[in-house]
């Protein structure tokens, strides 16, 4: 099975006066795992049904291999769709449910029964071709639904967060199953989740998108270290983000002094991601991750001055939120980094390195 490739170009979709989607544009590689990540109502699902033909677009194009389709019904379409809600038929078998697109395309008997045999093999279901969807558990039916999108043999996998409906445990075990498939067949695949552990762990690329736009297109290790902007910065993991001026700038290193009034101090911060001017008092925002600072005993004055909020034990990581002037900073440590001597209310000091306190760009 190959792969597609996936263009759309400037692509709106509005719902009467609601521009659901408007100005999006991406490009997808062949085999990629390509996510569209997004709170609730940024447009990702409505994307995802223009790529499928269940949404005509109100402007723009869609290629698949360079072939416009953006007219096309969805049956015309190469694609297989995997929805939220499965959508198995109750009333036919597994077998039945998986191999319907195939008697639809009027397939032989034989040929077909052949495929489907491949398809449930392909997603661990040997053995339930005669059992009926109401007797599977819910990742069984996700599975079902997987073999009925790939039997067809589409250029590309359409799916919507389907593993939504899945408890916490098997929906982290289904994040594996579901790459090995995908990287096994080099199907090109686009995923639609609002989950950004789900994004980071499976995608090769991740489209983040808010009101219908896309805020930044980049591998997961990247949207994570670094975000174009302020948006990006809150959505992918924790963080925290400061509101500082511009003290200085110093564009041969990428490095600007800013004055945090809200902590009442300044410090060296990063300006690799910037965009726009950084001239002397403007006001911007900054990044934190909070694996990123340390704790120490406030003895020696090298860090700024806090106290300890609050201490929770998350087992691989403790956490940490530290009252520093007017903000409360929130600071993660691993392992054996955390010695669980600070306790609530003692006074301590926060460092962190110039290169990890980034001044972001600004919001589109």
């Amino acid at each position: 099975m190959s792969g597609g490739r996936v263009t759309a170009a400037n692509l709106a979709k509005h719902f009467g006066s609601v521009r659901a989607v408007e100005g999006l544009s991406f490009s997808i590689k062949d085999g990629e795992f390509f996510t569209f990540l997004g709170p609730s109502g940024c447009g990702k699902t409505t994307t995802l049904r223009m790529l499928a033909g269940f949404h005509k677009p109100t402007s723009g194009r869609i290629e698949i291999n360079d072939q416009d389709i953006t007219k096309d019904p969805p049956y015309r379409r190469d694609v297989g769709m995997v929805f939220q809600s499965y959508a198995l038929f109750p009333h036919k078998t597994v077998g039945e449910n998986v191999g319907f697109g195939l008697k639809m395309e009027g397939m032989a008997t034989e040929k077909r029964n052949a495929k489907i045999g491949e398809a449930l093999e392909m997603v661990d279901l040997n053995g339930y071709r005669d059992r009926q969807p109401a007797d599977l558990s819910g990742g069984q039916q996700q599975r079902v639904a997987l073999a009925r999108a790939l039997v067809i043999e589409p250029d590309v996998l359409l799916l919507d967060e389907p593993l939504a409906n899945l408890d916490l445990k098997l929906r982290q075990q289904m994040r594996f199953e579901l790459k090995r498939i995908q990287d096994d067949l080099g199907i090109t695949t686009v995923y639609v989740t609002h989950d950004q552990q789900e994004a980071l762990s499976m995608s090769d690329r991740v489209m983040v998108m808010n009101n219908g736009r896309a805020e930044q297109i980049a591998a997961p290790e990247e949207l994570y270290h670094e975000p174009t902007n302020e948006f990006v910065a809150n959505f992918i993991g924790e963080t925290n983000l400061l509101t500082g001026k511009i003290d200085s700038y110093d564009q041969s290193n990428d490095l600007a002094r800013v004055s945090v009034s809200s902590i009442g101090t300044e410090f060296n911060a990063s300006t690799k991601l910037a965009n726009g001017s950084l001239n002397e008092g403007k006001q911007v925002k900054l990044n934190l991750r909070p694996e990123d600072i340390s704790i120490s005993e406030s003895t020696n004055g090298s860090g700024i001055a806090g106290t300890i909020a609050a201490r929770t034990f998350h087992g691989q990581v403790t956490t940490y939120l530290i009252e520093v002037g007017e903000e409360e900073i929130r600071v993660d440590q691993f392992g054996q980094e955390d010695s669980g001597g600070f306790g609530q209310g003692k006074e301590v000091e926060v460092t962190w390195g110039q290169a990890d306190c980034m001044v972001l760009g600004d919001s589109q």
